[in-house]
């Protein structure tokens, strides 16, 4: 009789464990296709403003050689200048296509005795394997 009560006891929590991470699927999908929307935006901008640097790049460097042959009167200092602004900001923004994989120290102030999650980033993977099995990560979510 007592090994009745102690398989429905096991096969209730067994269904309350799978509606949990159920649950916890559900909101990991939403938190995921969430962030891909905001990186599709983020690349689709970023995409957009290396075209618009990029031509505004090619334009100054056209006045530049316009400059040096005579047909126009400018400050080359100016162009130049000018030129070199654009060149850096498409250099910044391909920079941002690149995922920063590294957590910065003021971040991580994790022991490696601390087993909790709180201080643990629970989007970034060098933090999410730190979880030695996955009912602990899904509990810290």
């Amino acid at each position: 009789m007592a090994g009745k009560k102690n398989m429905a006891r096991t096969n209730l929590n067994t269904g309350n464990n799978e509606h949990i991470d159920k649950n916890a699927l559900e909101i990991l999908k939403d938190t995921f296709e969430n962030t891909n929307r905001w990186l599709q935006f983020a690349e689709t901008k970023n995409g957009a403003l290396i075209g618009v640097n990029g031509l505004f790049l090619f334009k100054s460097v056209d006045y530049l050689f316009e400059i040096l042959n005579g047909k126009l009167k400018a400050n080359i200092f100016i162009v130049g200048f000018m030129t070199a602004v654009f060149f850096l900001a498409i250099i910044l923004a391909l920079k941002s296509f690149f995922p920063n994989t590294s957590v910065t120290k003021e971040t991580t102030s994790i022991s490696e005795n601390n087993d909790s999650g709180r201080d643990r980033i629970l989007i970034f993977y060098g933090d999410i394997c730190m979880y030695q099995n996955p009912s602990m990560y899904l509990r810290d979510i």
